[in-house]
């Protein structure tokens, strides 16, 4: 399990450029990335995003949706990457009802 966690972040890496190319994370935050996933990275993102986030969930004590207080800026980023797994799931369900033609 391991392994594939660490191939996976490779992965996610890779897309966003930081495996060693060109993209500096800190010479600007503000840099807006545009990411293109094929079905294999978009799985990769997914178990990856998943793991975080349940690790957040952890670390904040999130054991249900009772526990989640909204206007708790802690919960901003496990949020978010709940909001970006939700899309994932959304594209890769729309690839399988209508997969590219060839």
């Amino acid at each position: 399990m391991l392994d594939r966690r660490a191939e996976d972040a490779g992965i996610v890496l890779n897309t966003l450029g930081m495996d060693g190319g060109d993209l500096d994370p800190e010479s600007d935050p503000d840099t807006t990335i545009t990411v293109a996933l094929g079905e294999t990275e978009a799985r990769a993102w997914m178990r990856t995003l998943s793991a975080v986030r349940l690790v957040l969930a952890t670390r904040l004590g999130i054991q249900d949706d009772d526990r989640h207080i909204p206007g708790d800026a802690r919960f901003g980023i496990y949020d978010w990457i709940g909001y970006r797994l939700d899309g994932l799931v959304t594209a890769l369900d729309r690839n399988l009802d209508h997969p590219p033609r060839a």
